[in-house]
């Protein structure tokens, strides 16, 4: 299933599989000025496809290497015929077939290898230069892209939620805190997320996020000189785990999240 609508000059293409016509997880990709922004789920590429064949797309830039975000590259790319730019981290990861989990493969699908082309300090286009800003934490090689003049800053995975209560194994929170602050002194006007929210109030709801983790964060060093694990962390905090980590196969779970904090 996909989704289209308009922000401004910037066309979003919502997407996500659906089972029993419910969309189990939506990603967003974002094209301004003929430059793709993410090309989203394998389940969604030829979706994505036909409708891109009604638009001018230049190239297309990933935010990092996960599967929902570079599903579409080899299609793009063979279909198209444009350039795809990745982080040089995410080029290796992209370019061999991913060992995934069933709940990945059920939701996003498993994407075909691509080979993108290194990303630079900047993308531009006929009317835009985007900065390339590295924000690790959610996956090592994450970026995000930043438009000074608009105060438009396209996330990635770096911002999902004000009050995350999960994370994957990788997740690092102390550098995704890093991160949110890096983004945070910009003071973008406008965020243009992986999960397709669209936030105006950015700067505001990057300083609720961060104070939340770090509040999290806190809680976890105070309990861990309780003697705590991070099982019963989760039940202080949170009061539960997360319905996700059983569906998920273990992977997105409260209970990495606050492990995610100790890295």
């Amino acid at each position: 299933m996909i989704e289209r609508y308009m922000y401004q000059d910037i066309i979003q293409f919502k997407m996500g599989r659906a089972v029993n016509n419910q969309v189990l997880y939506w990603a967003a990709v974002y094209l301004v000025d003929g430059l793709l922004i993410d090309t989203g789920p394998a389940h969604t590429a030829h979706e994505l496809l036909e409708e891109l064949r009604r638009e001018k797309v230049e190239k297309a830039v990933n935010t990092h290497y996960h599967e929902d975000h570079i599903g579409g590259n080899a299609l793009l790319q063979r279909e198209l015929g444009i350039e795809i730019f990745a982080p040089v981290k995410s080029i290796e990861r992209i370019a061999a077939k991913p060992a995934l989990y069933p709940y990945q493969e059920l939701v996003w699908g498993c994407p075909e290898p691509s080979r993108p082309n290194p990303l630079g300090k900047e993308v531009r286009t006929g009317k835009y230069r985007f900065e390339v800003i590295e924000t690790p934490g959610h996956s090592d090689d994450h970026v995000v892209f930043w438009l000074p003049e608009k105060g438009w800053l396209f996330t990635g995975d770096l911002f999902v939620s004000e009050t995350p209560k999960t994370a994957r194994p990788e997740d690092n929170q102390g550098e995704i805190i890093k991160s949110l602050q890096k983004v945070y002194h910009l003071r973008p006007q406008v965020l243009f997320t992986g999960l397709g929210n669209i936030v105006e109030e950015a700067t505001g709801t990057l300083a609720r996020t961060i104070l939340y983790l770090e509040r999290i964060r806190d809680q976890v060093n105070r309990f861990k000189a309780q003697g705590l694990t991070p099982a019963q962390m989760v039940r202080e905090i949170f009061g539960r785990e997360s319905t996700l980590k059983e569906f998920t196969q273990g992977q997105f779970s409260s209970e990495n999240f606050i492990r995610s904090f100790d890295r």
